[in-house]
Order: structure tokens, then sequence, then C-alpha cells
């Protein structure tokens, strides 16, 4: 399955994806990405969304987030490449990933969700905030998913979540 969607200003982005996480199956239809940080949605117009700090009711998120962990800090990966997919908090490699599968319910609410404990994500284009690759990536669920992305620049995702939002 390839979508083709459009959220913030009219850019777009696409995703495929193929398993399911915790019996749930996955239909991307928004695909944002900051500084970092690449994240699919089942809800379209999903950098509005952001920017307007809702969480859609009963929506499900792929997070995928791509780090440069240095001596002294953190920051975003900035070329493309091959990143393992590891646990955070575990013994890292400099460079490297890491994914979350995220369920919010009618309530708004997250009960958690799996996280990725191995696989890839490979970088093949990054162009400031937006990036195109592909993933593998296996949950400590013991779920496997894999798929593509071609993201569309959203900046209000690096300050998604950091005040309450408004369930919508």
């Amino acid at each position: 399955m390839f979508i083709t969607i459009a959220s913030c200003g009219g850019s777009s982005g696409s995703a495929s994806f193929t398993g399911t996480v915790a019996g749930t199956a996955f239909h991307p239809s928004g695909v944002i990405s900051t500084s970092g940080t690449v994240a699919m949605s089942d809800r379209g117009a999903f950098c509005d969304l952001v920017a307007h700090e809702i969480e859609p009711k009963s929506s499900h998120y792929l997070v995928i987030h791509l780090l440069d962990v240095e001596d002294f800090g953190v920051k975003p990966i900035t070329s493309p490449g091959t990143y393992p997919v590891v646990v955070t908090g575990a013994a890292l490699p400099h460079q490297q990933a890491s994914a979350d599968f995220i369920t919010v319910d009618a309530n708004c609410t997250n009960p958690g969700g799996p996280t990725g404990s191995g696989g890839t994500v490979v970088l093949t284009k990054v162009d400031g905030g937006a990036y195109s690759g592909t993933f593998d990536i296996v949950f400590d669920s013991g779920d496997h998913v894999s798929g593509s992305f071609a993201s569309a620049g959203c900046d209000p995702l690096l300050d998604w979540g950091v005040q309450p939002l408004t369930c919508g």
C-alpha cells in the first residue's frame, strides 16, 4: 500500500507500511518530520493537528527518532545512511534510530505501546527537516514491520506534546 498525503501548507508526504503491531493494521495517511523525528499517523492533515496541539481520538502513530549521540549531547542525524534501531537506554551506537508504536484510545489516553528492539532505518535523503527512506523494525512485542516514507517537514512537531493536548 502506498499513500500520498498533504499536510501543512500543501506539502506532501508518502508512506508504505507492511505488517501489524499488537494485532493492529496501520494505514498511514500523514507523514511529517522535523529535527530527527519522523511521525506517521493514520489521521490526515497531521501537521495541522500538531500545529493546533490536537490529539486525535482513536489514532495510531509510528514515531521514529534519528539521533546522533555525542559525549555531551544529542543532535538529529543530518545525512543519509543505515541506522540501527536500538532500545532507548541501552548501550548505544553514536548514530541510531529508535521507534515507538503509539495507540491513542477514544478518550485520548495512551496506554503505552511496543518499542522498537531491533532492525534498521535507511535514510536515502535528508532535506532540512524532511526525510526519505525505508524501515525494517522489530518491536519488543515480537511484531515485525517494514515500509518506506518520504515525509513533509512540519516544524510544530518539535514542540508537540510539550503543552497539554486537546482531545479531538
